[in-house]
């Protein structure tokens, strides 16, 4: 699979400068004294700017949308995108402020959702700041992102860095994470997903790499983590690829794996051989493992188990796969971080894994 960055994720084609070339437009307008653009009103689509500053969407103004606009900040900026604003809508943005040992990034969040229900980010980059996206409202999807560049807490100032970092308090119900690629400084970062206390999270299919603890989720029996890849964890003591970060329930956890060895991951931070990971997402259909699995999703590993245990039952597993005009019996491989090596099959029998 390949994951978002800056050639799928961003602005593209011309852009108008502000406030070079430009100071209003349909659903917007420039401060001068605050140093951003503003919006005016509701329902405005504000596309195609590239702002020396950041775009501020005011409480109350809803459904609008920030499309294709680039934020270029400096050390006395707090954010990039900052929106009050319900059902807003950020998509093909780009947000670039100081980062890494440049310590001008302290105190900036690059997109910043305050209280806000409904609202959509999608295949934007973050490169810089504090923290790549701060989240706090409910209901929110956040697909497609390329968040990086954060900066280092060993900077004056004691910085907090987080890839992305969800409120708690149930701020952030119903969030869908999906499909990031989530990048922050191997040690000197606080984790690249931190989520506090949330009800019915979904935080799937992503890549978290970095910090001293890279995912920190919360434990409720509604939550669900599933099929991400998370590696890089600090070398300090005490540092670990998942922790928990409070919770007593037990949420959905599977397909879970170490991006530099594709082990699985329990929500322990244990790390078992894996035998069955997918690198990729597939579609299967057709005449699979004796049946058929139609509009099925390699994401779908509970379906994927329970077919190959059924076919296990009635004698073993015919694994196939399409050639493009027939099925044919292939090995099952699985991508180890340099090759792909050929494993022993395995199914989930509800309380180990058994091998055909």
């Amino acid at each position: 699979m390949s994951w978002p960055d800056a050639s799928t994720t961003g602005t593209s084609g011309t852009l108008t400068s502000v406030p070079g070339s430009a100071t209003s437009g349909t659903g917007w307008a420039w401060d001068g004294v605050e140093g951003g653009v503003y919006t005016t009103g509701d329902n405005a689509t504000i596309q195609n700017l590239s702002v020396n500053g950041f775009i501020f969407v005011r409480n109350g103004d809803t459904g609008n949308t920030i499309s294709n606009c680039k934020c270029t900040l400096d050390s006395n900026d707090v954010f990039g995108i900052y929106t009050e604003g319900h059902n807003t809508i950020i998509q093909d943005c780009e947000v670039i402020a100081p980062g890494g040992s440049d310590a001008g990034g302290i105190g900036i969040n690059m997109i910043w959702i305050e209280q806000a229900s409904g609202c959509t980010i999608t295949r934007c980059e973050t490169n810089g700041g504090e923290n790549g996206l701060m989240l706090s409202g409910i209901n929110c999807t956040v697909t497609d992102n390329y968040i990086h560049g954060i900066v280092l807490e060993t900077l004056p100032g004691d910085p907090h860095s987080d890839g992305i970092q969800l409120f708690g308090g149930q701020a952030c119900n119903g969030t869908l994470i999906r499909g990031n690629n989530v990048i922050a400084p191997t040690t000197w970062a606080t984790s690249a997903i931190i989520m506090g206390d949330n009800l019915n999270l979904t935080v799937d299919a992503n890549r978290f790499r970095g910090g001293y603890a890279v995912f920190r989720y919360y434990k409720h029996n509604s939550c669900v983590y599933t099929n991400n890849r998370i590696g890089d964890k600090s070398p300090v003591a005490g540092g670990a690829l998942v922790t928990d970060n409070g919770g007593t329930g037990t949420p959905t956890w599977y397909g879970n794996v170490n991006d530099d060895n594709s082990n699985l991951i329990a929500m322990d931070g244990t790390e078992t051989e894996a035998e069955i990971v997918m690198s990729r997402e597939y579609t299967i259909g057709g005449p699979f493992f004796g049946g058929t699995l139609s509009t099925t999703t390699a994401r779908d590993y509970a379906a994927l188990n329970s077919a190959i245990t059924e076919e296990a039952a009635a004698g073993g597993p015919n694994v196939k796969v399409w050639n493009g005009s027939a099925w044919v019996q292939k090995p099952l491989k699985i991508w180890n971080g340099s090759a792909w090596v050929q494993k022993p099959l395995k199914v989930w029998t509800g309380s180990a894994w058994r091998t055909l």
